[in-house]
C-alpha cells in the first residue's frame, strides 16, 4: 500500500472518529519516556496533590472552599477568579468598564482574592518549570551549550557532512544580516505600536520582552528537540511586568504575548527551517514562505478575533453554564486580573505567598538526578525530567478535563513503545504519515462542526454533564445524576 493511500485512509478515519473522543498526532511523534513522565506527574499533580488541598484545608483560616455552586458543590478545576470569602468574581466587578483600569473600591473591600487548588497549582509549576528548565540544561547540557555558541560567534561552520548537508549546498544560504534586518524591522514596528496606540507599551518593555526571549531561547530549544514539548513564557512574562506596572492590565498582557509569541514563532521557524532541510527545500524559499503565511495569518487571526467578538453573545461564549465554556480565553481574561489588574505582589500574599517555593524547588529537584547520575552512572537518570515533570500540567492546566489521560496513554504506547521496537519497519513508513493523516481528519471534522453545528450545543452524558444541575466534578462529589442523553444544556 503506498503512503498517499495509507494517508487518506487515516485523514477519512479521523474524520470520522474525532465526532467522538479526541486524537491528535501529538502523542504519535512524542518519545514514549516523555509521555510516561507527563502522565506520572499528571497522576500526582491532578489526581494527589490537588484533592488533598481541596479536601484538607490548604487555605487554612478561610471558613469555606472557593466557588459554592447553587448544587452545593464546590469548584475544584476552575480558573475563575474568587473574593476572600469564595464567591465569584463577574467579569465587570474587578474592572472599571470602558477603560479596563482596576476597581480600587472593589479590591479593597473583597481581597485579598482567591484561586481553586487546580489553578494555584498550576501557577507553581509554572514558576518551577521556568527555574528547573535554566538547572536542568546547566547540569546537563552546559559545557556542550557554551563550546557550540562561542564556535558560533566565532564563525566556525558546524555543519555535517550527511547526505542532506552535502545536498543543501547546492542551494545559497540565507544570510545573518538578513535575519538580523528582519528582526531590527519589525522590533521598531512594535515600540511605535506599543507608544502609538492603546496598547499602551513602553518601548523598554518591548526590549525587556525581547531579552527574556533571547535567554530562554536555547533552553527551550534544546528541550523541545529532546521531548517534542514546548515550554512556554506566557507566566514568566506576565510575572516580570506585572511586578513592574501593577494596575495595568491592557500593557501587562501585550507585553505577555508578546514575549510569549515572539518564543513561539522561533521555534516554529526553526521547526519548519529543518523540515525544509530534510525536503531539502531551498532555504530562500523557505524563509520566504514562513514571511508570506505570517503576513497571511495576521490579517485572517485579527479577523476572526473581531468575528468571535462581535458573535460571542449570540452563541453564549464564555457562560458559566454555556454550551461553550471558552476556556482558554476565559484563562486569558482571569489571567489579566491576577498580573495586570492585581499584580503578583499583592495577589499572592498570605497563605497564597507559598507559591514563591517553587522557584526554589524547581531549582534544586534537578541536582538530585544529576548529582546520582554522577556518583552511580546509568542512563535512566536523566529521564527524570524535571522540567518535563512541571510543563505537563501547565500544558493541561486549569479549566481543563482530564478525560485524555487513557487516550494518550495507549496512542504512545502502541505507536511509540511497541511498533517502534517490534515493528519498525512499518514505523518508519506510515507512523508520522499516520498522524499527519489524523491531523488533517481533524481539521476537516473540526470545519464541519463550524459549518453546521455552530448554533447547537453538544449532547448531555456523562462525560458532558450539564453544570446548572450539578458540579463538573460531580464524580468526586459523590453526586447522583440522571442522563438524559437527549436532553440540552439548561
Amino acid at each position: 500500500m503506498s503512503r498517499y493511500k495509507w494517508f487518506y485512509i487515516c485523514a477519512l478515519g479521523m474524520c470520522v472518529y474525532e465526532c467522538l473522543p479526541r486524537l491528535t498526532s501529538s502523542w504519535m511523534t512524542t518519545p514514549f519516556w516523555v509521555t510516561c513522565v507527563m502522565l506520572i506527574a499528571q497522576v500526582f499533580w491532578v489526581w494527589i496533590l490537588v484533592p488533598l488541598m481541596q479536601f484538607t484545608g490548604w487555605d487554612a483560616g478561610l471558613q469555606d472552599p472557593v466557588g459554592q455552586n447553587d448544587n452545593g458543590s464546590y469548584d475544584v478545576n476552575s480558573a475563575y477568579l474568587y473574593t476572600n470569602a469564595g464567591a465569584l468574581i463577574e467579569n465587570s466587578e474587578l474592572y472599571n468598564l470602558g477603560s479596563f483600569t482596576t476597581n480600587e473600591t472593589f479590591v479593597a473591600n473583597n481581597g485579598p482574592f482567591r484561586l481553586t487548588p487546580y489553578f494555584y497549582t498550576s501557577y507553581a509549576m509554572s514558576f518551577m518549570n521556568l527555574t528547573a528548565l535554566l538547572a536542568h540544561i546547566y547540569l546537563w547540557y552546559g559545557r556542550q551549550l557554551i563550546r557550540q555558541t562561542m564556535a558560533m560567534l566565532g564563525g566556525e561552520q558546524c555543519q555535517g557532512n550527511d547526505l542532506h548537508n552535502r545536498l543543501m549546498r547546492a542551494y545559497p544560504e540565507v544570510p545573518d544580516w538578513f535575519y538580523l534586518s528582519i528582526i531590527v524591522v519589525f522590533l521598531v514596528l512594535t515600540i511605535v505600536v506599543g507608544e502609538k496606540t492603546s496598547f499602551v507599551m513602553p518601548w523598554w518593555s518591548v526590549l525587556l520582552a525581547t531579552a527574556i526571549t533571547t535567554v530562554f531561547i536555547a533552553p527551550i530549544g534544546i528541550i523541545q528537540s529532546i521531548t517534542g514539548q514546548q515550554i512556554g513564557l506566557n507566566v514568566v512574562t506576565e510575572f516580570v511586568i506585572g511586578l513592574i506596572l501593577p494596575g495595568q492590565v491592557i500593557t501587562v498582557m501585550y507585553f505577555k504575548s508578546y514575549g510569549y509569541n515572539i518564543m513561539i514563532q522561533a521555534m516554529t521557524l526553526l521547526s519548519d527551517l529543518k523540515l525544509g532541510h530534510y525536503l531539502h527545500i531551498p532555504p530562500w524559499h523557505m524563509l520566504a514562505s514562513q514571511l508570506y503565511g505570517t503576513l497571511i495569518q495576521s490579517f485572517l487571526s485579527v479577523s476572526i478575533g473581531y468575528w468571535i467578538l462581535d458573535t460571542a453573545e449570540s452563541r453564549d461564549l464564555g457562560n458559566r453554564n454555556g454550551a461553550w465554556g471558552a476556556n482558554g480565553y476565559k484563562v486569558f481574561f482571569n489571567a489579566g486580573g491576577i498580573w495586570g489588574a492585581i499584580g503578583p505582589k499583592a495577589f499572592f500574599t498570605g497563605y497564597q505567598a507559598g507559591i514563591y517555593a517553587a522557584f526554589a524547588a524547581g531549582a534544586i529537584l534537578p541536582i538530585l538526578p544529576w548529582l546520582a547520575n554522577k556518583y552511580y552512572p546509568s542512563r535512566w537518570w536523566i529521564y527524570i525530567n524535571f522540567p518535563i515533570l512541571a510543563t505537563s500540567y501547565g500544558a493541561w492546566g486549569a479549566a481543563y478535563n482530564s478525560n485524555f489521560f487513557w487516550s494518550t496513554l495507549i496512542v504512545s504506547f502502541v505507536f511509540q513503545f511497541y511498533l517502534f521496537r517490534h515493528q519498525y519497519a512499518w514505523w518508519a513508513k506510515y507512523n508520522y504519515i499516520t498522524g499527519a493523516g489524523f491531523d488533517i481528519g481533524l481539521a476537516v471534522c473540526l470545519i464541519v462542526f463550524a459549518c453546521v453545528a455552530t448554533n447547537h450545543p453538544f449532547p448531555i452524558w456523562k462525560g458532558n454533564p450539564d453544570t446548572s444541575q450539578v458540579s463538573l466534578e460531580y464524580y468526586c462529589m459523590g453526586q447522583e445524576y440522571n442522563f438524559d442523553p437527549f436532553a440540552t444544556p439548561s
